[in-house]
C-alpha cells in the first residue's frame, strides 16, 4: 500500500519521516483546517490520511494549532472524535482514514491490561496469583504495565466507529518504534487483503485480530476497556475463526465474547460474577450499558447490531445465539455479494445528506430531506396491520397496578432502549410494556396513515392489558403518539387512568414565534450528539422513518381526552436553546389541556438517562394520586 499519504496534525512519532524512508509519498498538515485549506485551493487528495489519536476524550485538537488540551495530550493530538470529523470531511471522501493509537491494547491472550498488573500479579507471586487468573503457573501471565489506559479506552470507541465506516477506517496500534511506522504500508496491505480493519504492529511484527478470550474453566480478568488480544497475522479474523469452529465449540466461543463484553459494561472484575441465562436486566443492563454492550459486540464482529439487541435477546445464552446466526447470516450474504462487509453499513446517500445539512446548520432542509424521501418507502394499511406489527419489549414486572405503556420517542434512534433504565427502576413493581414502531429496519414498511398507525399501536395495547388499569407514557414527539393512542382507548371505550408526556411539546412548536427559532435545530442537534456519544447505529431508514412519522401526522392537534393528563418538564435548556430574558416566552415544554405539571431535574434527553430515578419517581407519586387509587391496585389482591 503505497499511494499518497497525508499526516494530519503533531507527529511525535516522526510518522512521516518513517513513510518518506520506505518510499511513501508524504504530505504533512499542521491541523485540520490547513488540510482542508490546501484541498479545497487544489491540493491532491490524499490515500490515505494517518491521524494518531491519543488517549484524551477532548475533541477539536485537529481544528486548530493552539496549545496542549486540558488532559495533557500534545498539541495535535487526536481524539476519536476527530476521526469522526476527518471521515466526515468531504474533501477526504475517497480516502482511508488510519486511526494510529499507542500501546493502546494487548497483543497475547494473557496479557493483564492496567499499571496495576506490575504490583498485583508478579509472576513470581506463585501459584494463587496463577490460579486466580485460570492459569496453571504465573509465569504464563504476559504482564504488561507499558499499556496506556486512556488510549485503550480510545481504541475501544474507535471500534465503534467500524460500525459506521467499515470501509474507510483502519485503526492500527503500534508500540511507538520508527520500525512499526516504517511497516504500515506492509501492514495496511496484510490487512486489506485478510479483510481486516483493525491491526497491531509491534516493531515491524505485524499482528491480526484473533479471538483471544479465557478458557471456559477458568475466570477473566478484565481491564477497563477490555481490548482483544491480538495474533499473527493469517490467523483469522472473528468470522473466520467461529466459520470454521465446530458448532459446539462456536457456540462456546460466542458465549464467552457476550459473558466478558457483559461483564465489563458492567464494571465486573470476573466474567463469572454473569449468568449467562439470567436476563440482561436483572444483570443491570440498562439503556447505556446496553448500548455499549451492542457497540463491544458489533466491533469485534463487525455486525451492525441494533441498539434493542439486548431487549430482543434478554439473556447473554439467547444473545449469543443469534449474533452466531447474523455472523452466519453476513457469511453467506459475502458468498453471494463479495463487495458487502459484515453486517453491511446502511449508511446511503440520505444519511450522508443529513450528516451535511446538520453539519452546516441547515436543521430545517435536513428535517425536510428526510420527510421527502420518506413518501418512497412501502407502506401497509390497515387491513395489514398484524403482519406489520413488531413484537414489543416487556420490561420492569411487578404486580402492582396500573401497568405502563411507554412510547419511544420516533428518533432515527429510538426504541424500546429508551426505557430500559425506567423498566429497570420498575422491576419487581409494575409490568411495563414497550410497543416498538414499524420502519426501523431495511425490510420494514411504514404505515400509510396517523390512523393506521395508531390503529396498530392501540391493538398492541388492548390485549396486553386485558382488564387492568393502565397509565400511558410518552417522550418527546412519543409524548404525541401516546395521546393519540390514548384518544383511540377511548374511543373503544378504553380509558387509560392517565397519561404522562415526558418532556413533549406539541408538534406545531417548530412554528411558533419563540421557538422556532432554535427548538428543531436544538433537538436534531441533540440526537446527533447522542449518535456519536453513544456510538448510535442510523440508517437511511431510520432517517425516513423518523421523517415519515412526522410527516403522517403534520397538522394534527390534540383532540380532547377524558382521561388526566400529567407533563413533566425538564429544568435544564439542551445546548441551542434561546431563553428570553425578560421571561415573556417559556422555553419549556408545554402541552395544552394538561391537568398537572411537574418539573423534574435534567434535560430534554437526559430526564430518562441520568436523571430516570427522579423522573420515575414523579410518575410514580402522580400515579398514586389518580382517582382510582387505592381500589384493589395489587391483581394479587383482586
Amino acid at each position: 500500500v503505497r499511494g499518497r499519504w497525508a499526516v494530519v496534525g503533531a507527529d511525535p512519532d516522526a510518522a512521516g519521516l518513517a513513510l518518506r524512508i520506505v518510499g511513501v509519498d508524504v504530505v504533512e498538515f499542521a491541523d485540520l483546517a490547513g488540510a482542508r485549506a490546501a484541498f479545497a485551493a487544489g491540493e491532491q487528495p490524499p490515500d490515505y490520511v494517518l491521524v494518531s489519536v491519543a488517549g484524551a476524550p477532548a475533541a477539536g485538537a485537529l481544528d486548530g494549532p493552539d496549545g496542549a488540551d486540558p488532559a495533557g495530550r500534545p498539541r495535535g493530538g487526536a481524539s476519536p472524535a476527530d476521526v469522526t470529523t476527518l471521515l466526515a470531511e468531504e474533501t477526504l471522501a475517497g480516502a482511508t482514514v488510519v486511526a494510529v493509537t499507542q500501546r493502546a491494547v494487548a497483543v497475547t491472550p494473557n496479557a493483564v491490561v492496567g499499571p496495576e498488573a506490575a504490583e498485583n500479579l508478579d509472576p513470581a507471586a506463585g501459584p494463587e496469583a496463577a490460579a486466580d487468573l485460570g492459569l496453571e503457573d504465573a509465569r504464563d501471565l504476559d504482564l504488561d504495565p507499558g499499556l496506556d489506559l486512556a488510549a485503550a479506552q480510545a481504541w475501544e470507541q474507535l471500534r465503534a466507529a467500524l460500525l459506521d465506516e467499515p470501509k474507510r477506517l483502519v485503526l492500527v496500534d503500534v508500540d511507538g518504534s520508527e520500525a512499526a511506522f516504517q511497516t504500515l504500508p506492509t501492514a495496511l496491505a496484510l490487512a486489506r487483503d485478510e479483510g481486516e480493519t483493525q491491526l497491531a504492529v509491534r516493531d515491524s511484527t505485524v499482528l491480526l485480530p484473533r479471538l483471544a478470550r479465557p478458557a471456559s474453566d477458568g475466570p477473566a480478568r478484565l481491564g477497563p476497556s477490555d481490548p482483544d488480544g491480538l495474533g499473527p497475522a493469517g490467523e483469522g479474523t472473528w468470522t473466520r475463526r467461529l466459520a470454521e469452529a465446530a458448532e459446539d465449540e462456536r457456540a462456546k466461543l460466542l458465549r464467552a465474547l457476550v459473558v466478558t463484553d457483559t461483564a465489563a459494561v458492567l464494571g465486573h472484575d470476573d466474567a463469572e460474577a454473569i449468568d449467562d441465562d439470567a436476563e440482561f436486566a436483572d444483570l443491570g443492563v440498562d439503556s447505556l450499558a446496553a448500548v455499549q454492550l451492542r457497540n463491544r459486540l458489533g466491533a469485534a464482529t463487525g455486525l451492525q447490531l441494533a441498539p434493542t439487541v439486548t431487549f430482543d435477546h434478554p439473556t447473554p445464552a439467547s444473545l449469543a445465539a443469534f449474533v452466531g446466526e447474523e455472523l452466519i447470516r453476513a457469511a453467506d450474504a459475502r458468498s453471494r455479494r463479495p463487495d458487502i462487509a459484515d453486517g453491511g453499513s446502511r449508511h446511503g446517500p440520505i444519511t450522508a445528506l443529513f450528516r451535511a445539512l446538520g453539519a452546516a446548520d441547515r436543521y430545517d432542509e435536513a428535517g425536510g430531506v428526510i420527510g421527502l424521501a420518506s413518501v418512497l418507502r412501502e407502506t401497509f394499511d390497515a387491513a395489514a396491520v398484524a403482519e406489520n406489527t413488531p413484537q414489543a419489549a416487556r420490561l420492569g414486572g411487578g404486580a402492582t397496578l396500573p401497568r405502563i405503556v411507554c412510547f419511544p420517542a420516533l428518533s432515527a434512534i429510538s426504541g424500546p432502549h429508551e426505557y430500559a433504565r425506567f423498566g429497570n427502576l420498575l422491576r419487581g413493581e409494575r409490568d411495563v410494556l414497550v410497543p416498538r414502531s414499524p420502519g426501523y429496519a431495511e425490510d420494514d414498511r411504514l404505515p400509510d396513515s396517523a390512523e393506521t398507525y395508531v390503529h396498530l399501536l392501540a391493538e398492541t395495547v388492548v390485549p396486553w392489558v386485558g382488564s387492568d388499569p393502565f397509565v400511558l407514557v410518552g417522550r418527546s414527539m412519543g409524548g404525541t403518539i401516546a395521546y393519540a393512542v390514548a384518544h383511540r382507548l377511548e374511543q373503544l371505550g378504553l380509558q387509560p387512568a392517565g397519561l404522562a408526556l415526558v418532556d413533549s411539546y406539541p408538534l406545531e412548536a417548530a412554528t411558533l414565534e419563540g421557538l422556532r427559532e432554535w427548538w428543531l435545530a436544538a433537538m436534531l442537534r441533540g440526537m446527533l450528539d447522542r449518535i456519536e456519544q453513544y456510538q448510535m447505529v442510523w440508517s437511511d431508514s431510520s432517517l425516513t422513518t423518523m421523517g415519515g412519522y412526522i410527516r403522517l401526522f403534520d397538522g394534527w392537534r390534540p383532540p380532547p381526552l377524558r382521561s388526566p393528563v400529567l407533563l413533566l418538564r425538564a429544568t435544564e435548556p439542551i445546548p441551542g436553546t434561546i431563553i428570553d430574558p425578560t421571561g415573556a416566552r417559556d422555553w419549556r415544554a408545554f402541552w395544552p389541556g394538561a391537568s398537572d405539571v411537574v418539573d423534574v431535574p435534567g434535560d430534554h434527553f437526559t430526564i430518562l438517562e441520568d436523571h430516570c430515578a427522579t423522573t420515575v419517581a414523579a410518575i410514580s407519586t402522580w400515579i398514586d394520586g389518580l382517582a382510582w387509587s387505592g381500589h384493589d391496585t395489587d391483581r394479587e389482591n383482586q
